[in-house]
């Protein structure tokens, strides 16, 4: 069993599970997204100026998306597009957390607030993302 969970460990640090995992977070954050906003694919595909087909690529990870193309498909779902990079070691906060394409996670800043201000002191940085808009939205 330890070896099965070093593999996982192993592949975790690849440059291909990064780039996965960031095109699942994507295709899951857009499909809710665009459930909040209730527009189909079809729809979407109408404003973007695509096939349906292709967008039902991006809602499944498939495919490298660009980001004229993401920026488009959040648009297209009345939405904006956010990107943050930091260091290895820093850990970024996100009203919605998504771990392996699932979401773990969804509570008002106020507890991420507390949760950072809690935090054990490391040479970690840690990055809050939010709104007190953000707060209102996920405390209803």
């Amino acid at each position: 069993m330890s070896n099965v969970i070093q593999n996982l460990a192993a592949l975790r640090e690849t440059l291909v599970y990064a780039q996965e995992s960031a095109k699942l977070d994507f295709s899951i954050q857009l499909h809710e997204l665009m459930e909040r906003a209730s527009v189909s694919q079809k729809e979407l595909s109408s404003r973007v100026g695509t096939s349906q087909a292709y967008i039902s690529k991006a809602l499944r990870g498939d495919g490298n998306l660009t980001i004229e193309t993401m920026v488009a498909l959040v648009r297209g779902a009345h939405g904006k597009l956010h990107f943050k990079v930091t260091s290895e070691d820093s850990v970024a906060w996100w009203p919605e957390v998504f771990e392996g394409g699932r979401k773990v996670a969804r509570e008002p800043m106020t507890d991420l607030w507390r949760a950072h201000e809690e935090r054990p002191q490391s040479n970690a940085s840690y990055d809050i993302h939010g709104s007190e808009s953000d707060c209102d939205v996920l405390a209803a």
